[in-house]
């Protein structure tokens, strides 16, 4: 077993019996084979980092991150931010990568550097999806960039937050006796004392503003106020699954196997869209011909979308309020203007049901019935009920005694309907 696999064994908490743990413990004697293994059986390995399943590229983001590539990350693991921006961009600009997943289990790392990649990743969003899966850790620099992307997506035991700086000074020894530095009179802070508290001072707002930084991007990336991050994101320390969630500290729980399938999916049925809603034109075709094939193969579709564009460019009737109410009081439809208000119409649909109106305004007062306008307009988008209220109401009308429903208010005589329906309920 190689000294590495058994310090991850040996620094890591098992939920497994102690069997399973052996059988663990024999796998990770052959740790350097087992990779290959699984990159050929998943999907395609693009780079040290990046692995290709179909449309989606897995990026991973595993152990310590520094800044720069080294021997270390060869024999020890880890990750250097100079490395994952040079793979991001490879995925990011590559037409057949349709979906990004950030693979994140890592403890942190450097401060230098995680700005620069989480603002790249930041600014990549709406370019195609991004998706942070955090299947183990993803604590400090490493959370900084889970958050960069447009979603965050949790295993049940994975571990978030740890939002922070820290910084460790040591007093130089050699051979255990001190070693003392003489510093230039004109720089007393380049080698300032923490022992001292001018020195922990200087050092303290030093991690401040870095932390500062941290926090206002968090609040940024995951879109909530920065007094949300300092009271409900740990003040520094970790939350596991649902519990982040909860805090807002992330999207939803899920796998990674299903987060790639998730986006396989979507591509299938993507390609399936486009092959059913396919459009039969030449290679040569001209923008004409493309518009003529549409109007031909979609009409209903082309239709609506050309009654929604003028809908956009029309005035609505609230817009044109006042002219609305001119048009109601000029056909003498007083009672309308609250309804045509309160719709969502444009002016020109409410100008159209003035005339409407108008119209049959001028018809009640032609056959004697003008009293009868207001219960007729009530049934108007009812074709059915119109029809009835007007023979209802032309009947009225004929009807011997119908002095008896007669209102007279000063020199002004008006039909009273209702009177006239209760009547004819009774047999009268």
């Amino acid at each position: 077993m190689t000294p590495h696999a058994l310090q991850f064994i040996a620094s890591e908490p098992w939920a497994l019996e102690t069997k399973t743990l052996e059988i663990i413990k024999s796998i990770a004697a052959r740790e350097w084979q087992i990779p290959e293994a699984v990159f050929n059986k998943k999907g395609e390995r693009k780079s040290f980092n990046t692995i290709k399943r179909d449309n989606v590229a897995v990026l991973n983001i595993n152990g310590v991150i520094s800044r720069y590539a080294n021997i270390f990350h060869a024999v020890c693991g880890g990750t250097s931010v100079e490395m994952l921006a040079k793979e991001f961009n490879q995925v990011l600009n590559d037409p057949g990568t349709e979906a990004i997943i950030l693979n994140i289990d890592s403890p942190g790392g450097q401060v230098n550097g995680i700005h620069e990649l989480a603002e790249m990743i930041h600014a990549a969003r709406g370019t195609k999806p991004i998706v942070a899966y955090v299947g183990g850790s993803g604590c400090s620099a490493a959370y900084w960039l889970a958050t960069a992307a447009d979603e965050i997506v949790l295993d049940h035991t994975a571990c978030v937050g740890s939002i922070g700086v820290v910084a460790t000074y040591v007093q130089q020894k050699q051979d255990d006796k001190d070693v003392f530095e003489m510093v230039s009179s004109q720089s007393p802070h380049k080698r300032a004392d923490p022992k001292t508290k001018e020195g922990k001072s200087l050092y303290q707002a030093e991690l401040d503003e870095l932390a500062d930084i941290f926090i206002d991007r968090v609040a940024r990336n995951m879109n909530v106020k920065r007094d949300q991050v300092l009271t409900d994101f740990c003040q520094g320390g970790t939350a596991i699954g649902q519990t982040a969630i909860d805090k807002g500290m992330a999207h939803r729980l899920g796998s990674l196997e299903n987060l790639i399938t998730e986006y396989q999916k979507k591509r299938k049925t993507q390609q399936s869209m486009s092959e059913q809603f396919a459009i039969n034109v030449t290679g040569s075709a001209s923008t004409p011909d493309v518009i003529a094939a549409l109007k031909q193969q979609f009409p209903e579709a082309i239709s609506t979308i050309i009654t929604d564009a003028k809908k956009q460019d029309e005035p609505s009737a609230l817009e044109a309020a006042a002219e609305i109410t001119q048009q109601c009081l000029d056909a003498n439809v007083p009672s309308m203007l609250a309804s045509l208000l309160a719709s969502n119409i444009t002016k020109t649909e409410a100008l159209k049901q003035i005339e409407d109106a108008k119209a049959i305004k001028n018809a009640c007062a032609a056959a004697g019935i003008e009293a009868s306008f207001d219960t007729i307009m009530a049934d108007r988008n009812d074709l059915g009920k119109l029809i009835g209220t007007i023979i209802h109401e032309a009947q009225a009308d004929k009807e011997p005694e119908t002095n008896h429903h007669i209102n007279q208010t000063g020199n002004q005589y008006a039909i009273d309907s209702n009177a006239i329906y209760a009547a004819r309920r009774q047999g009268n």
